[in-house]
């Protein structure tokens, strides 16, 4: 199966669809782009569709299309959602949090909170919970960049 994404007028992702292979290979059963967008268009009668071939093995255009990703058509490349504001592209297209990961903490699971990283003057922004409490959440421990240690929240 080939796999293709709809895309709106801003290169989000909308919609994604598969196409069986034989339709998308021409005489000499060369596969063509083409072929395939013109199947999607025809399946969805959306003549005036956007519409890109992906891999779901990032054989091609970086990565995988997920819905409300997007596509850059100037580096022809697939980018994932954007997982919170402060974060930015790097030159490999993904996205890298303003503060680098924080040494795995045993027995704890640990996520990027936009609003710790926004109040603490940008020097904390990865916060844990203790994996043993009942019920979880990510309300035990801060990082702070400043000092490179865990702190209690």
């Amino acid at each position: 199966m080939a796999n293709f994404a709809k895309l709106n007028q801003n290169n989000i992702v909308i919609e994604i669809t598969k196409i069986a292979n034989e339709d998308i290979v021409d005489q000499n059963n060369v596969e063509q782009e083409s072929l395939g967008i013109a199947k999607c268009k025809e399946l969805f009668n959306e003549p005036e569709a956007t519409w890109v071939q992906y891999s779901i093995h990032n054989n091609f255009r970086g990565r995988e299309a997920v819905i409300n990703g997007s596509y850059d058509p100037v580096n022809n490349v697939f980018i994932d959602i954007k997982p919170s504001e402060s974060w930015a592209l790097d030159a490999d297209f993904n996205w890298q949090a303003p503060l680098p990961r924080p040494p795995v903490l045993d027995g704890y699971k640990y996520k990027w909170d936009e609003a710790t990283y926004a109040s603490s003057g940008n020097t904390k922004g990865w916060i844990a919970g203790n994996l043993t409490t009942n019920p979880f959440s990510y309300t035990d421990k801060v990082f702070n960049h400043t000092s490179e240690s865990w702190e209690d929240l």
